[in-house]
């Protein structure tokens, strides 16, 4: 399994996570620029990633189209999603499956662990 994250890692801090270090985890922008470089990533069989912007779309389709089952991860609700409503409906037309109100407590080299969260009901932490 492949983790894709959509945020920079200067913009959260992933080591409240275990194993955020881990040789199959991405920032979604370190796995598009290795894929616009031509690079050749074996993303594997399955994909998590986990965000709801245009960066964690583009990665999803991405890693769908290489053929990998891929679910996006969202901390919020679908209404709540920051990317383009056309290439989100366009994700899950070619595949993708998505998951709301979940986010990751650690990342494993086989297998996706996330939780489902409850969100308060201003929908701020």
């Amino acid at each position: 399994m492949q983790y894709l994250l959509e945020l920079e890692p200067t913009k959260v801090n992933y080591s409240e996570f275990p194993n955020e270090d881990a040789s199959n985890v991405f920032t979604g922008t370190e796995f598009l620029n290795k894929i616009n470089s031509g690079e050749t990533i074996e993303v594997g069989d399955k994909v998590l990633v986990v965000g709801g912007g245009d960066t964690a779309i583009d990665a999803a389709r991405i890693s769908r189209r290489l053929g990998a089952e891929v679910t996006v991860v969202y901390r919020r609700t679908r209404k709540e999603m920051p990317a383009i409503e056309e290439e989100i409906v366009g994700a899950e037309e070619e595949g993708v499956k998505l998951e709301f109100l979940a986010a990751p407590i650690e990342f494993e080299k086989r297998r996706r662990a996330y939780n489902k969260t409850e969100m308060p009901e201003n929908g701020i932490r």
